[in-house]
């Protein structure tokens, strides 16, 4: 991922550096035309991964899981509130429950958070979530091609690499301004 954001930057510099200059000036009311070898391809956009990310909870009443799913679109966010991650694994999750413009908002922000670390690693579980009744986080990136990193991460931060202990926290935080838009 790192290596795909690298090349896109340094294609967009080089794009920008060697665009032929126009002798022609503003205030001239002759028009310019284009050739094909005028036009400076910025190349294939890249498209951004499904997210999604929550917490499970496998030893309590009432509804014990919340996830949320983002897809590329801003506005393309959607819940589960099932406690079908529990009772039926994660292939069972249905993301049926639309959000507001605010929910999905707030809900995106996961975009801006999640260590870059993840996207280069292999599916695991960090530390041992729910394991003591502590209750989990789940983050799964899923990619355009199908590829997808499940990642189960403990709520007891001592238990988690350095690089992500801050992490449950900003999930906290943002699974709790949901939780509030909810009611």
């Amino acid at each position: 991922m790192r290596l795909i954001l690298l090349t896109l930057t340094v294609a967009a510099v080089f794009a920008c550096n060697t665009q032929k200059k126009s002798n022609v000036q503003p205030s001239s009311m002759v028009e310019e035309t284009l050739n094909d070898a005028d036009v400076v391809s910025e190349g294939p956009k890249p498209i951004a991964p499904d997210i999604v990310f929550g917490s499970f909870c496998g030893h309590c009443e009432g509804n014990c899981v919340s996830l949320y799913r983002i897809g590329p679109n801003v506005y393309d966010a959607r819940a589960d509130k099932s406690n079908n991650l529990i009772r039926k694994g994660l292939k069972s999750v249905d993301f049926s429950i639309g959000l507001s413009q605010g929910e999905c908002d707030v809900a995106n922000e996961i975009n801006g958070i999640i260590p870059m670390e993840l996207f280069d690693m292999k599916s695991q579980d960090f530390g041992c979530p729910d394991c003591a009744d502590q209750c989990g986080y789940l983050v799964q990136i899923i990619q355009y091609n199908g590829e997808t990193q499940t990642f189960r991460i403990d709520t007891q931060v001592s238990a988690l690499p350095d690089f992500l202990q801050e992490f449950p926290g900003q999930i906290e935080a943002i699974l709790k301004r949901l939780k509030t838009s909810d009611n």
